[in-house]
C-alpha cells in the first residue's frame, strides 16, 4: 500500500495521471485494511498532488474524492 501510494504520487507528478489514478485506486483499496497515520498521510499527499489533475482527468477527480471520503471517515486510522 505504501509503495503503491508513493508510485501513484510520483506518476501523478510526472504527468501520467490516468496510470497514477489506477495505481492510487489499488493503494486506496489496500489502505482500507490498514490502521495507520502514515497511511493517511500518504493518501492525503496523493490527494494534494492529484488535485492538480482533477479538471482534465476524470479518474484523478474520482480518486481525489475517494481519498477525501476515506480519510475523513477515519478508515485507515
Amino acid at each position: 500500500m505504501f509503495s503503491r501510494t508513493k508510485l501513484a504520487t510520483l506518476a501523478m507528478l510526472t504527468g501520467d495521471a490516468q496510470e497514477a489514478a489506477a495505481i492510487g485506486a489499488l493503494a486506496l483499496q489496500e489502505a482500507a485494511r490498514i490502521r495507520s497515520g502514515r497511511a493517511d498521510w500518504g493518501l492525503q499527499e496523493l490527494a494534494r498532488v492529484t488535485t492538480r489533475q482533477r479538471v482534465t482527468v476524470p479518474e484523478a477527480a474520482e480518486l481525489c474524492e475517494r481519498i477525501t471520503r476515506t480519510t475523513a471517515q477515519g478508515a485507515t486510522t
